[in-house]
């Protein structure tokens, strides 16, 4: 799990996922290459087998879910970024980065939809988005707001650039 001892070093390895995840919503392709390296970066860092062994669990779950779905309701890609997530948060906080990432998806999606009129939406951005603010949230409140907030120009920008290309 995250630690603010780490931060500089967390941070630094977790921003190529943030990337990677909000090209997404422009692309609507993810190389899957960069949360494999990313996994092991934060499997170097927290050094843990039992939260490494919980993260894959989490990961083969939402592959058969996405496979067994068709992708209808989640992809592939976002299952290979939420395996480096699940080992940022720790295996305490999974489910309820997955509540906040619901949440967060929903109400975006809906702001996305309004911009770009698309039915397909990308869910790794909120992934990350619910990781960052569940990791900062309960470190610093000042840091998860900060997080959040240097997020929305971002993604309101991603999204200009995906609404042009249409």
């Amino acid at each position: 799990m995250y630690k603010p001892s780490q931060s500089l070093l967390w941070w630094l390895a977790f921003s190529p996922l943030f990337y990677t995840s909000f090209d997404d919503l422009r692309t609507k392709t993810l190389d899957i290459r960069i949360p494999l390296i990313v996994t092991l970066i934060f499997f170097l860092i927290q050094q843990n087998p039992y939260n490494f062994f919980l993260s894959f669990l989490t990961f083969a779950i939402f592959l058969a879910f996405s496979l067994i779905t068709r992708e209808k309701i989640i992809a592939q890609g976002d299952a290979y970024v939420f395996l480096p997530l699940s080992l940022f948060v720790g295996h305490e906080w999974i489910l309820g980065t997955l509540y906040l990432s619901l949440l967060l998806g929903i109400v975006l999606s809906t702001i996305e939809k309004v911009f770009t009129k698309q039915e397909e939406h990308a869910f790794a951005p909120f992934f990350v988005l619910g990781s960052m603010i569940i990791a900062s949230n309960f470190h610093t409140t000042a840091f998860a707001l900060g997080a959040t907030l240097s997020m929305i120009p971002s993604a309101l920008l991603l999204l200009w650039i995906a609404k042009k290309k249409n």
